[in-house]
């Protein structure tokens, strides 16, 4: 998989004015520990810490894909990183499918329609890591 996807997914979210809170819990604004998984909400359109998480909506379609706990702290990373620095990052296959696998459904969900782009990104990825 491309970086660039990854890159994408951020920007778009970012420029649309719909990136996630990631940093903190989204209802209460409690720090979010990097120790402690937390459950993702794309009705909220943030972590929510164990306190507020049983405060959501229990609808499981309502959840994003988990996210492992080093990943939340590299995504964290990535977006406060400047744009040069970011041209020369270099993220494990593993780490780069799961941050991508889980920007994809909070993509769709902001843009309340599936993300027909994201097949063309698939394919487009696939053929530059073939070359």
């Amino acid at each position: 998989m491309n970086q660039g996807i990854l890159f994408f997914q951020i920007h778009l979210l970012d420029f649309l004015g719909v990136f996630p809170n990631i940093f903190s819990c989204h209802l209460c604004g409690v720090q979010i520990p990097h120790g402690n998984l937390h459950q993702f909400h794309l009705a909220e359109s943030g972590l929510l810490c164990s306190s507020c998480s049983g405060k959501s909506s229990p609808s499981s379609s309502s959840h994003a894909p988990s996210l492992r706990r080093e990943d939340l702290k590299i995504l964290q990373r990535i977006v406060q990183m400047e744009r040069e620095k970011k041209k020369t990052l270099s993220l494990a296959p593993k780490v780069l499918t799961r941050l991508v696998s889980f920007l994809h459904p909070i993509l769709s969900y902001q843009l309340e329609r599936p993300f027909h782009s994201w097949l063309y990104l698939q394919e487009f990825s696939l053929r530059t890591s073939l070359t």
